[in-house]
């Protein structure tokens, strides 16, 4: 950990570096599974992190729940058509302030569904938003 300055700051680079999703929940009950397209840096200046969604939605206020409202899949893949003609899909990553993040943690479909979870969406189950 002293290497990173904390454990959301080496999981975040780890992700980075890895290239694998992870989930974070921020203050605010939003909820992202994503990969991280910005490398996290022990640098005081660098208070953010960007996150390319996989998946998104809330932490329901009751039972802190995941309900997922947006699956990003089928838009990136329409987008990475369009990647020649100099757009990049990593250029819609969403910026999270690092404060704002309340847990985060390694995602894997497989393991969020053995733990009783809804599995998360498939390409196009959800609306565009």
């Amino acid at each position: 950990m002293s290497r990173y300055g904390s454990e959301m700051l080496a999981l975040l680079f780890e992700a980075w570096e890895e290239n694998f999703p992870v989930a974070l929940t921020t203050k605010s009950r939003k909820f992202y599974v994503g990969f991280i397209v910005a490398q996290a840096s022990l640098d005081p200046r660098i208070r953010d992190t960007r996150i390319l969604p996989i998946l998104s939605g809330y932490r329901d206020e009751k039972t802190a729940r995941v309900v997922f409202t947006t699956d990003y899949r089928v838009p990136y893949a329409t987008l990475a058509a369009r990647v020649g003609a100099g757009e990049d899909v990593e250029d819609f990553g969403i910026v999270l302030p690092l404060g704002e993040i309340a847990s985060a943690f390694r995602f894997d479909f497989d393991t969020y569904q053995e733990f009783g979870a809804a599995p998360p969406p498939g390409p196009g189950d959800l609306a565009r938003g």
